[in-house]
Order: C-alpha cells, then sequence, then structure tokens
C-alpha cells in the first residue's frame, strides 16, 4: 500500500538521539536531508544525550534543531526530541544508522487510517565487514519474514509514530536501557493503536563486530526483557510474539541443563563419559532448535557473500548467543527483584 501524495504531505519531525556519535551524525542527517519528500516539510532535531565528543556541534553544522542533556538513556533522549517536535507525526533514527531516500514517503503512507498508531520497517545491512555481522543480521531477517504486517512491537529505529499515541501512551520509559520499544508498543497496543511493520528495508542499520559487545548486547537485551515480561504481565495478549518463541527461551536453559549434569557427575561420581554425552545431547538440541535459522544461512550464504568458513562462525554464534541468553536471564532476575 502506497499512498500518492498532492500536495497535502504531513509535516514530520524527526528525532535523531546521540550519544558520541561524531563520526555517524553526518552521514544520518544527510540521509534525512536526501529524502524523496518536501523540504519543507521535515523538521530534524537532535538530542544529544550527554556526549564527550563533537556530536552536537556538528549536527548545529549540519543545520539541525539540537538540544543538550545530561547523559541518561536513549528512551529518555527520544522523549525529549517528542517534547521539542512541531509535527503531529514523529520518526525515530538512531544516529548511525542510514535512511533509504524513499523512508518518510514510504512509511508515512500507513498512517492514513486513524487505527494505525505506529508503523515501522525492516532493516538493511551497512557493515558487511565479518560473519559474525552478517549471521547476525540474517537472523533478525528470517523473524521479520515470519511476522505479520500487524504485529506486537516495533524497532525503533525507522519507526514513525503518532505523536498523540506516543503521549498518551507515556512515551519511552526512560529506566530501560534496552526492550524500551517494546515497552511502549505494548502501551500503544493497550490503548488499541495498531502497530503496523513495512517488510522493505527503508533503514540501513550497524550491528555489533565484536564478539564481546555481541555478548554484552545480548546479555542486556535479555535481561529488560525479561524485565518488561514482569512489568506488563497481567496485560492483554497481543497477536503472538512475532519475534521470540519457545526454541529461543528452550535455548536460554541450556547452560544451565549443563551446570546441573557437572553437578551430578561431581556429587554422584558418575562416569566420565556420562558428561561428555550429556554435552553431546545439549549440543544436538541446540543445532536441532536452530534447524530453521541454520537452513535459512545457507540458503542466503552467497546473496550475502559469507566466508567458507561460516558454518564454524555459525556454530560459535549459536553457543555464543545461548551463553549470553543464560547470563541474561540472571542479570534479568536481578532487575526485577530491584523493581518488585
Amino acid at each position: 500500500m502506497e499512498k500518492q501524495h498532492g500536495d497535502d504531505y504531513p509535516f514530520i519531525s524527526v528525532v535523531v538521539p546521540v550519544y558520541n556519535e561524531q563520526e555517524n551524525i553526518t552521514g544520518c542527517l544527510q540521509s534525512i536531508r536526501n529524502q524523496h519528500y518536501p523540504h519543507d516539510k521535515v523538521e530534524i532535531i537532535v538530542v544529544d544525550d550527554g556526549s564527550t565528543d563533537e556530536s552536537a556541534s556538528t549536527a548545529r553544522e549540519c543545520g539541525a534543531r539540537v538540544f543538550q542533556q545530561e547523559h541518561t538513556s536513549p528512551g529518555a533522549a527520544r522523549n525529549r526530541g517528542v517534547q521539542e517536535a512541531s509535527a503531529s507525526i514523529i520518526a525515530f533514527i538512531d544516529a548511525d544508522d542510514r535512511a533509504s531516500e524513499s523512508w518518510l514517503r514510504e512509511a508515512v503512507a500507513y498512517l492514513n487510517e486513524d487505527e494505525v498508531a505506529a508503523v515501522g520497517c525492516n532493516h538493511d545491512l551497512l557493515n558487511k565487514e565479518s560473519d559474525l555481522v552478517k549471521i547476525a543480521w540474517l537472523e533478525r531477517n528470517l523473524r521479520l519474514s515470519r511476522s505479520r504486517e500487524k504485529v506486537d512491537h516495533l524497532g525503533t529505529s525507522g519507526c514513525l509514530y503518532r505523536k498523540n499515541s506516543f503521549e498518551s501512551a507515556g512515551g519511552f520509559d526512560r529506566s530501560l536501557l534496552a526492550a524500551e520499544d517494546m515497552d511502549l508498543s505494548n502501551r500503544v497496543r493497550e490503548q488499541g493503536g495498531i502497530l503496523h511493520l513495512v517488510k522493505r528495508p527503508l533503514i540501513s542499520v550497524r550491528y555489533p563486530n565484536s564478539w564481546l559487545r555481541y555478548f554484552h548486547d545480548q546479555i542486556r537485551k535479555v535481561a529488560y526483557l525479561l524485565l518488561f515480561r514482569w512489568k506488563s504481565r497481567g496485560t492483554k495478549k497481543g497477536l503472538g510474539d512475532s519475534y521470540s518463541g519457545l526454541r529461543d527461551y528452550m535455548q536460554s536453559l541450556l547452560a544451565y541443563i549443563f551446570l546441573l549434569c557437572l553437578l551430578f557427575r561431581l556429587l554422584f561420581l558418575m562416569p566420565n563419559y556420562s558428561l561428555a554425552i550429556a554435552s553431546g545431547v545439549l549440543l544436538f538440541l541446540l543445532l536441532y532448535l536452530n534447524a530453521p535459522f541454520t537452513f535459512f544461512v545457507f540458503r542466503n550464504r552467497k546473496r550475502i557473500e559469507l566466508s567458507l568458513l561460516w558454518p564454524a562462525v555459525l556454530f560459535v554464534y549459536l553457543i555464543a548467543r545461548a551463553l549470553s541468553w543464560s547470563a541474561g536471564l540472571i542479570y534479568g532476575v536481578q532487575l526485577v527483584l530491584r523493581k518488585a
């Protein structure tokens, strides 16, 4: 669906939260300037969330309205941007991302129905220098390919919100350092708003290019996802979780099962081969639970130009992901206990 605009292009405020993105902010703002959308119908608002580099001054040189605050969180920066926005439609993009030239024109067309409160989109990949990055990006593509167009939650970068829906839902929870998009989406749906996903890649994003960064990000995402689940207990169910499911939850338990097997081995003096058998069974479960994903990577290996070592990278990726999810559960329980 694509609305044919005449002279009635809606005015849009594009909000860009920034934290130490001096090297990337110029490219992001330029991609907004290059939109196939009337320039006088777009304002760019950059909220500097306590950067220690020249992000704010660089954004000013690019012609953006810049507001500065103490370092808090991306959610707090986005909320500030919405407060300063003049338009009734708010678009969000992260400072290290790039918008396709048709982003605003295509996405805003889906807001012509009053019931649609927000529109999100699929993402393309900016940095393609390693198999780790490519495999992580393929995983997100697989998940989105299974989702409906009417979804339970939307990722923030590339998303357009009706300002009244955003504000009536209370905006982003500034205390959440991850899963804040899911939390907001849930509150918008509670008010009867529909979330629409455009499956075309209208935004290009960067993925973590180191195993340590990947491990850190996954731990935090799982922890705050658990906190979000705890906060939203008792709320009405949506369309069904289109991003994670039983296969994912089971993988986060494999590390704990291995520790139990190790404990049994030590306490009950079981033979050495018992632990080897348990390890083999758990690895088989890990591969079995990820069989659809593995096949998806295999089918797309040439399109995304994976190296010949991609099976080994994928195997390490699956183990690292399961371990980080397990660690994320522990961190998440700590967050829940603090909030309880």
